[in-house]
């Protein structure tokens, strides 16, 4: 049996759930992610910040192994030269390999824009 006790807690999770709801949906987030919607300049931003870190890491790690190579073998300033250059291919390989994973991220690339600034059609329909 019921008590009033149970229907006001109800009532009260109910208003609770409408109200985030309502405010996952203001803020960009879907109704069942997690993280904000793809495609909004949340996934744009996260992309940024991920080649920025991505190719600092790498030049960074690759002047620190060429440092420690240089101490180690007395080889100055060579060691730190071919450790900077390998994090830098290093970087700049992972960073075409997040663009070109961009578009499972953002959605497909936009249609080709002609210069009066309309979609292209690749196959006009026929009329006839």
């Amino acid at each position: 049996m019921a008590t009033p006790h149970d229907d006001d807690t109800s009532r009260k999770l109910a208003d609770l759930s409408s109200r985030v709801r309502k405010a996952r949906l203001e803020s960009g987030l879907g109704p069942d992610k997690i993280g904000p919607a793809s495609g909004g300049i949340h996934s744009l931003m996260g992309m940024g910040l991920r080649i920025a870190t991505e190719l600092v890491v790498s030049v960074g790690l690759g002047g620190v192994l060429g440092w420690a190579a240089d101490n180690h073998w007395d080889s100055a300033p060579w060691g730190l030269v071919v450790g900077l250059g390998v994090g830098f291919a290093s970087g700049v390989m992972t960073v075409y390999r997040v663009v070109k994973g961009a578009e499972a991220v953002m959605g497909p690339l936009p249609k080709e824009r002609t210069s009066a600034g309309k979609p292209e059609e690749i196959d006009p329909p026929e009329n006839g």
